[in-house]
């Protein structure tokens, strides 16, 4: 690209971010005749960064499967079993965890666009320092779970397999978290190949470590929830080796994000927490949300294919749910970048593009979910039963994912715009103002059964797409840079004077 190239780009994005549009006519003609290429540029952003956090998702999510077909082979109580336990661990564990490191990514993501770049490391010392702290309270409930899930009605042979799963997948969850939080580090900074490249090998090792736990030393079903360990500490100690070497190799330039370990990770917990504190709400009520449906699906007549075709939905959705994760994260980095950056009009550029691949992309795999419909079934059971009933909910399973997907993008938008509290709100109203009952009156009052509980679910996630596209194209761009100013200096504040010379602007810093 030519140098002349640069310098009017250059001016097209002051004039922009200035607003002085109409000062220059020539100017005006240049910006909307490389309105497209812009856009297009964008979206090549959005997708390099997409791109490879779809695909951790989806290796992640099939890991998992792996392990469930080898506690399945064990025999049905078995499954039954790590069923159980894997919902009390998502419920009680991962959500609290993974909603607890999204604080990283409005943070990290807005101070590496500010070029504040020393923040970065003290900000994933607080994450590590608050998930250990949280982690060892969801250990602590997790010793006395037994005495919930009884008086919850389940069977004591059920509840007994499951707790034993459930404690020896303690120290999955802790590796789960560290490394969430050290991917966050990693990806606002716009780094997510070593990440996918990680996940893809712990993945690829995890019918290896089942066969090993499971069937050549015959563990049994403890040998699922080790191979689980397994997976997870391979995925730590490669992202942890990873990031020791990088951070080592910018030690002593301006891009150095690591400043050693300090004791101010200890203080300014509040900017942290006002973040992710709210993304923990959303991630608990929408998971809580789905296992209340499985409960319901449990109340019917038919309950074992009623609960059988709600799961087959459910790992269904999770399945095309990575697509959207992966656009939501890019669009956190992307929109989280440019505002620290103090670029209102490419952070809107970003959103907007991260919307518009995101319904694209939902639209496809609605398509191909519904030609699927009549083979979908046989990938999951031999059940007639079930298969009759997937074939039926299938068009909606998947009709669903187009609001769940915008949800899920425009949630990436607000974590990255700190905007995680309003983001919580419309989960609140949404899932469990509307989304629950609708479901309950679909699926019992009115007898529609499984179909009626997926009817009010996708009903739920169309008008909370909606609501959220809504809110994120009413924002105020210039509003959300001040914002993100203002977030970045009360994090500074709160750390104290001590972590004046950690957090200096690139520009400051002697390379």
């Amino acid at each position: 690209m030519s140098e002349g190239h640069h310098r009017v780009n250059g001016a097209t994005d002051g004039v922009l971010e200035n607003g002085s549009l109409d000062a220059n006519p020539l100017l005006e003609d240049h910006i909307e005749k490389t309105r497209y290429r812009e856009y297009l540029e964008e979206s090549v952003r959005v997708g390099s960064l997409a791109g490879p956090i779809s695909s951790q998702a989806a290796l992640v999510f099939l890991s998992s499967l792996v392990s469930l077909a080898f506690a399945g082979h064990l025999g049905g109580l078995a499954l039954s079993q790590a069923v159980l336990a894997s919902s009390v661990y998502n419920i009680t564990g991962a959500a609290v965890l993974l909603g607890l490191a999204s604080g990283m990514e409005t943070l990290c993501g807005q101070a590496y666009g500010a070029r504040n770049y020393g923040a970065l490391g003290i900000v994933l010392q607080q994450a590590v320092v608050i998930s250990t702290a949280v982690f060892l309270l969801i250990l602590a409930l997790w010793t006395q779970v037994h005495h919930l899930l009884l008086a919850a009605g389940q069977k004591k042979d059920i509840v007994e397999g499951a707790v034993m799963y459930l404690l020896l997948s303690a120290p999955a969850l802790y590796c789960y978290v560290i490394a969430e939080c050290l991917k966050r580090y990693l990806l606002a900074q716009g780094v997510v190949t070593p990440a996918t490249i990680v996940t893809a090998c712990s993945a690829a090792l995890s019918p290896l470590y089942n066969w090993l736990l499971v069937d050549y030393f015959e563990v049994g079903l403890a040998g699922a929830a080790l191979a689980n360990d397994a997976v997870q500490a391979t995925v730590l100690v490669g992202l942890t080796g990873y990031v020791i070497w990088r951070d080592h190799r910018l030690q002593g330039t301006p891009l150095q994000t690591w400043p050693g370990w300090t004791t101010q990770c200890l203080h300014g917990w509040w900017p942290y927490l006002k973040l992710a504190l709210p993304t923990v709400g959303a991630c608990c009520l929408e998971w809580w949300l789905y296992e209340g449906l499985i409960l319901i699906a449990g109340w019917f007549p038919n309950a074992d294919v009623a609960v059988a075709a709600m799961g087959i939905g459910f790992n269904t959705t999770a399945l095309t749910y990575t697509v959207s994760t992966g656009i939501g994260g890019a669009a956190s980095t992307r929109v989280g970048n440019e505002l620290g950056s103090g670029r209102p009009l490419r952070a809107a550029r970003a959103a907007h593009t991260a919307m518009v691949l995101v319904a694209a992309l939902m639209l496809c795999i609605v398509a191909v979910g519904i030609a699927l419909r009549d083979v979908w079934g046989y990938l999951f059971t031999d059940d007639p039963n079930v298969i009759d009933v997937i074939e039926i909910i299938l068009p909606v399973v998947f009709f669903s994912e187009l609001g769940d997907g915008l949800n899920c993008v425009c949630g990436g938008i607000m974590r990255g715009a700190g905007r995680q509290l309003l983001a919580s709100i419309l989960n609140l109203i949404t899932y469990w103002g509307l989304g629950l009952p609708l479901a309950s009156v679909l699926g019992l009052h009115y007898g529609l059964g499984v179909q009626g509980l997926w009817w009010g679910l996708a009903t739920t996630t169309t008008v909370q797409g909606l609501a959220m596209c809504a809110t994120v194209l009413c924002f105020d761009w210039d509003k959300e840079v001040k914002s993100a100013a203002a977030l970045l200096s009360e994090q500074h504040d709160a750390l104290g004077p001590e972590s004046e010379a950690l957090l200096q602007p690139a520009e400051a810093v002697d390379p």
